[in-house]
C-alpha cells in the first residue's frame, strides 16, 4: 500500500541509496553534510548524482539548475525533488479513468508455472567439469547445484511444461490464448521459438506468436509487450514464456569456464488476462514498467558469431557483477517512485540473479531483506531470461492472500539492458 505519512522518510532513503552508489566505497555521511565542501564528491560525481535523481523522478533539468551556492547534501537533494515526485507518480500510475472505456482494461497475471531441466549437477561436479579446484563454484558464487536439460529436453519442451502448468493454475485451456510472447536466447533455428511453442501447445491459428529479445532481461520486456498488446487486440488471455537450455549451447564452443559454470536450464510461463474478474487472485495486476540500456557496461559480456569459425566470448565476471547491482538498483529506484511506496512496503522482489553472491550484495546495498527475495540460482544456477520469471512465480505464490500484494521484478541483460516491472 502507498506509504501514507512517510513520504519524507521514503524520499530521504531514496536519495541516500542513489548517493551511496556514487560514493562507494566511501561511507555515506550525515544527511546535512555538504558533500562538496567535505571533498566527498567532485564535479563529475555531483553531476552523476543529479542525473540519477532526474531519471528516477522523471524531472529533467535538475543537474542544469542546481545552484552552486546551495548545500549539496542528502537533505537538500530530498527537499529539491519533493515537488517532482508526485508529478512522476501520477504520470506513471495513470490512475485517471478513460472516458472511452466501457469496461476495465487492466491486465493481470492469473496463472504461472516453471519447469527446470530434469538433471541435477552438484557444484562439485561442475568444478571437475570446468577444471576448477574443489569448492570453487560454491565459494565464489554461492551456487550449490545447477539444473540441466536431459537429451530429450530442449527449450520448447521445458516451455511447454511450464505453460501447461500456468494454464492449469489460471483454469484456462490453450484455446483461450489469443497471444503468445516468448523469450529464448539459446533457441537457434526456424521456425522461431514462439512459433515452435505455439505448435506444441496446439494454439489456435488466430493466436499470435511473437519472439522478444533482451536475454536475461527479456522476461520484463515480454510482459510489457503482452500487457500492452492484449488490450489493443481485445484478446482474452496472453501467454508469456521464457526458456533457456544453456548447457547444450555453452558446451558447444570454447566458452570461458567461469561463464559456463554459472548456467542451468529452465523455463517459466505466465498467463495474462484482460479485465480480470473480481474473484481472480489479488495482487497480479501489471501496473507499470521501467527500463533502459547502459552501453557503457556492454563490454562486461559480449558474444559474437563470425561468418567462419566458432563464436567468441568476452566475459568479465567482476565488472558484470558491479554493473548488474548498479542497474538493478536503478530499476528499483524507478519502481519505488512509480508505485509511490517505500521499499519497506514491497511484499516481494523477483530479481534476475547472476548468482547468489550478487543477489546478497544487491540486497545489502538496497537494504532489502533477503527473506523477501525468492532465490533460484542457488540450486538451479543462472537460468538466463527464466531466472527473473522463476522468482516471479515464487513471489506470486508467496503473496496469494486476502489483500493485494506489491511485487517488484527487475532484471539485467547484456547490452547492458535493464528493466523492472511493478505488479500489484
Amino acid at each position: 500500500m502507498p506509504n501514507e505519512g512517510g513520504d519524507s522518510d521514503s524520499r530521504l532513503r531514496l536519495v541516500r541509496r542513489i548517493v551511496a552508489r556514487e560514493l562507494e566505497p566511501q561511507a555515506l555521511p550525515g544527511d546535512d553534510e555538504d558533500l562538496t565542501r567535505a571533498g566527498l564528491v567532485d564535479s563529475m560525481t555531483r553531476v552523476n548524482i543529479l542525473l540519477a535523481l532526474e531519471e528516477v523522478v522523471g524531472s529533467p533539468g535538475l543537474a542544469a539548475h542546481w545552484s552552486d551556492s546551495r548545500p549539496f547534501s542528502v537533505n537538500e537533494l530530498a527537499t529539491y525533488i519533493s515537488a517532482a515526485i508526485p508529478v512522476a507518480q501520477e504520470t506513471a500510475r495513470g490512475d485517471a479513468p478513460r472516458a472511452d472505456d466501457s469496461r476495465t482494461r487492466e491486465v493481470s497475471i492469473v496463472g504461472w508455472g516453471s519447469s527446470p531441466g530434469s538433471l541435477v549437477f552438484a557444484a562439485e561436479e561442475v568444478d571437475r567439469e570446468c577444471g576448477f579446484s574443489p569448492g570453487f563454484l560454491r565459494d565464489r558464487t554461492g551456487i550449490e547445484s545447477v539444473r540441466r536439460a536431459s537429451r530429450g529436453e530442449n527449450e520448447v519442451a521445458l516451455a511447454t511444461r511450464a505453460a501447461q502448468s500456468a494454464l492449469e493454475r489460471a483454469q484456462l485451456s490453450p484455446a483461450d490464448v489469443d497471444l503468445l510472447v516468448a523469450v529464448s536466447t539459446t533457441f537457434l533455428g526456424f521456425p522461431s521459438f514462439a512459433a515452435s511453442v505455439h505448435a506444441h501447445l496446439l494454439l489456435r491459428e488466430t493466436a499470435g506468436a511473437i519472439d522478444v529479445g533482451g536475454a536475461c532481461s527479456g522476461l520484463i520486456y515480454a510482459l510489457a509487450t503482452a500487457g500492452t498488446l492484449l488490450p489493443i487486440v481485445d484478446g482474452r488471455a496472453a501467454l508469456v514464456l521464457a526458456s533457456e537450455v544453456n548447457s547444450q549451447r555453452l558446451l558447444g564452443f570454447d566458452s570461458p569456464p567461469e561463464l559456463r559454470a554459472l548456467f542451468g536450464d529452465a523455463a517459466c510461463a505466465f498467463v495474462l488476462k484482460l479485465g480480470a474478474a473480481r474473484d481472480d487472485p489479488p495482487g497480479g495486476r501489471l501496473r507499470g514498467f521501467a527500463w533502459g540500456c547502459s552501453s557503457t557496461s556492454a563490454s562486461a559480456l559480449r558474444l559474437s558469431w563470425p561468418a567462419v569459425g566458432t563464436p567468441t566470448v568476452e566475459f568479465s565476471g567482476e565488472q558484470l557483477a558491479v554493473a548488474a547491482i548498479t542497474h538493478l538498483g536503478r530499476a528499483i529506484d524507478r519502481l519505488t517512485v512509480m508505485a509511490a511506496i517505500d521499499l519497506t512496503d514491497v511484499d516481494q522482489f523477483a530479481f534476475h540473479e547472476p548468482n547468489p553472491r550478487v543477489l546478497r550484495m544487491l540486497c545489502q546495498r538496497a537494504e532489502i531483506p533477503i527473506e523477501k527475495t525468492p532465490q533460484t540460482s542457488k540450486t538451479w544456477g543462472n537460468v538466463g531470461s527464466a531466472t527473473c520469471g522463476v522468482n516471479l512465480c515464487k513471489a506470486l505464490s508467496e503473496t496469494q492472500r486476502s489483500h493485494p500484494a506489491t511485487i517488484f521484478a527487475a532484471a539485467v541483460g547484456p547490452g547492458l539492458l535493464w528493466g523492472g516491472a511493478y505488479i500489484g
